[in-house]
């Protein structure tokens, strides 16, 4: 089973994730120090929520897979720059597969 630790930063402890209004992607990060930029832009604090997301039930668009039709059919894509660390959550399936683990208060 693969399971991979993503992050979120934010203003606030995120439990549950959801998409935001008009909204079908939800940007994350596997990079921590990326997760603690995006929680501080706003403000000096901030909170890095931390999930762990099980990749073998979903259907997960890989660097090395072509599309040319776009990602309607993908719950995760792993985009082909990897060193940016960031994944899209695109379904409500995928939103669903994340356990929370932690909430972490971080500053700059």
């Amino acid at each position: 089973m693969e399971k991979i630790l993503v992050y979120l930063g934010s203003d606030h402890v995120i439990q549950h994730p959801s998409f935001g209004v008009r909204e079908n992607v939800m940007k994350m990060t596997t990079d921590r120090n990326a997760a603690i930029l995006q929680a501080c832009k706003q403000d000096a604090a901030g909170v890095v929520n931390s999930y762990y997301l099980d990749l073998d039930a979903l259907s997960v668009k890989a660097p090395e897979q072509q599309v040319m039709d776009g990602f309607d059919y993908y719950d995760v894509v792993i985009p082909q720059e990897e060193s940016a660390g960031y994944i899209s959550i695109c379904s409500e399936t995928a939103l669903k597969s994340l356990v929370f683990e932690n909430a972490s208060f971080v500053s700059q």
